[in-house]
């Protein structure tokens, strides 16, 4: 039994560190594979004090740190923390779990996740291409962009002036548009950009005193500075107010 659990512990610390690339999802233990669901969690007792969970993956971030990335309910709604763990530690964990016997059937408890809906899933290679997306990275912070290429656990964002790389395990979410924008919202967006951008040229320019031409010329300014915010502005609007779907990034 001992050389059976010295095997497992070699195997599973062979594979985090051969196996496991930066930002990609790695095994806590053979018995429980890349992702640990409620049933397993609550029989093998990985995160005890997390109510509500629903399942959980460990991602290496290099430099001898595992993230955890959970998801559990709370009052009906889903909500994701991460843990960081040294590599000890993950370690210990996963020894735990292989250490302990495996139930014959599992046993009959009632999740209190099963009258929720299923969470909206997209794996990461079902993200569309070259479709302006809104990433949520952070409590507080999201970016904008077109999603450029995938590459293994990473993703290339293009955004207006440059590119950047996002592992997996940063994005807590994604936002996509159910259907392309109507041929309306484009002209629509430009116009009232361009018009409130005019509009506060006009009032600046009537408060400096300007006159005749001198105010017309403002108001041309403005609406043409407006025109290029519309740009900028355009594929934000749409995420935000035109029907879209928000999901969860799975490998």
């Amino acid at each position: 039994m001992k050389r059976s659990n010295l095997t497992c512990l070699l195997v599973l610390l062979f594979g985090v560190h051969v196996w496991a690339q930066n930002g990609e999802v790695v095994p806590l233990s053979p018995k429980v594979g890349l992702t640990v669901d409620a049933e397993e969690n609550r029989y093998y007792q990985v995160f005890p004090d997390i109510r509500g969970f629903e399942s959980a993956q460990f991602f290496d971030e290099g430099n001898g740190r595992i993230t955890a990335r959970i998801l559990w309910v709370d009052h009906g709604r889903r909500r994701l923390t991460r843990r960081t763990y040294s590599l000890q530690e993950f370690t210990r964990m996963g020894t735990a779990v292989s250490e302990t016997p495996a139930p014959d059937t599992w046993l009959s408890v009632e999740s209190p996740t099963e009258n929720i809906p299923p969470v909206n899933t997209l794996a990461i290679r079902e993200l569309p291409l070259h479709q302006w997306v809104r990433l949520r990275t952070g409590r507080w912070r999201w970016m904008h962009g077109r999603i450029g290429r995938i590459e293994g656990s990473n993703l290339i964002l293009q955004k207006s002036l440059h590119s950047r790389t996002l592992p997996v395990s940063q994005i807590w979410s994604v936002t996509v548009l159910d259907s392309p924008p109507p041929s309306y919202w484009i002209p629509v967006v430009y116009a009232l950009s361009g018009a409130l951008i005019a509009g506060i040229f006009d009032r600046g320019s009537r408060w400096a005193g300007a006159t005749g031409d001198r105010r017309w010329y403002h108001r041309f300014t403005g609406f043409s500075l407006g025109l290029c915010l519309g740009v900028w502005w355009e594929p934000r609007l749409a995420l935000w107010i035109l029907p879209h779907h928000q999901y969860n990034i799975r490998l």
